[in-house]
Parts: C-alpha cells; sequence; structure tokens
C-alpha cells in the first residue's frame, strides 16, 4: 500500500476510509489513496490534471459529504475543487469549480490569493485557510466573500479536525 506524503493538508476521513496523497512511480504523478477499514481493501485513484504537479499544490479535505482535492496552480494563483465520485476511477472526479485570483483586502497589506493555504472545508462549502499573514481565514463559496477569523495560525502547523461531540461517558478501567 502507498505510503502517505509528509505534507501536511493532505489526508481526510469519511465513512470509515482514511484517503491520503500518495506519489506514484512518477515523481510528478500524485495518486488518492483510500483505506477501507471495516474491509481492510485499499483503492488507488490518481488525481484528476494528472501531468500538471510541478505547477500546482494540492490539499485532499471533505467537502459536503465526499472527499475532494483543492489544486492551486502556484503560477496564476487559481484553484480548483474537484470531488470523487468512485473510488479507484480517475475518470469519476468532478470539477465542481474554478476559482480566479482574488484580492484579500482586510489584511495590512493587500495580496492576491487563491486559498494560499488551505486548511480545511466546512458545512455548505466553506474553505478555511492561512493567509500570509499567518491568519485564519474562511472563503464562502456560495457567496466569496472572505471573512477573517481572528486566530492566529503557525506556519508549518495547521490542521483543522472535525469531531462529533460524545455524551456518554466511557467510565473507568480497572487493571
Amino acid at each position: 500500500m502507498p505510503a502517505r506524503l509528509l505534507v501536511a493538508d493532505n489526508d481526510a476521513y469519511l465513512n470509515g476510509i482514511c484517503h491520503w496523497c500518495a506519489q506514484a512511480n512518477s515523481k510528478m504523478k500524485f495518486n488518492l489513496v483510500s483505506f477501507d477499514l471495516s474491509n481492510e481493501v485499499y483503492f488507488i485513484t490518481p488525481f484528476p490534471l494528472e501531468g500538471m504537479y510541478d505547477d500546482f499544490g494540492f490539499s485532499v479535505q471533505v467537502l459536503n459529504g465526499s472527499v475532494a482535492v483543492i489544486l492551486k496552480d502556484v503560477k496564476d494563483m487559481s484553484f480548483h475543487v474537484s470531488i470523487l465520485g468512485e473510488l479507484g476511477v480517475k475518470e469519476s472526479w468532478v470539477r465542481l469549480f474554478n476559482v480566479d485570483p482574488f484580492p484579500i483586502q482586510h489584511s495590512t497589506e493587500p495580496f492576491l490569493a487563491c486559498i494560499p493555504n488551505p486548511t480545511g472545508a466546512w458545512k455548505e462549502g466553506n474553505i478555511f485557510f492561512r493567509t500570509p499573514n499567518y491568519e485564519l481565514a474562511c472563503l464562502d463559496l456560495t457567496t466569496g466573500v472572505i471573512e477573517e477569523i481572528g486566530v492566529r495560525v503557525e506556519n508549518y502547523c495547521c490542521q483543522m479536525v472535525v469531531y462529533k461531540k460524545n455524551l456518554l461517558s466511557f467510565g473507568v478501567a480497572d487493571n
């Protein structure tokens, strides 16, 4: 089974399946590896836009109940969001949308961004990212509005985790 790339924001968990990015045999070819925890089987799905990774950054996320990949074009600072339809089938990637570069006006210095460092996705298709000023911000994909959250994040250590609060007590085990 291909190993996970040691790059932040390249793994996700959805419905009992762990998903992560792995490098294929070719230096600039990447795949999504999906491991089904209940059946202990894995699937390899080539990323969309094969062969363009020297000019792209990417992030694996869960977006609106689907596994998604955010591909960022580092040359023109646009980004593309695609969701996976079927595990192991490259042709099942569905491109949801492309977003052209846009200015962020809330920082001390305006800059062009394209979700510069995606950190996570949330309900209704909102995408969180780290700004060049190391602040957490949220892009509402339906309105195109960016909201700064007011939380400072670290350069190489920023990850969002979705959890469900459990009100049940697990108790204490006696040894």
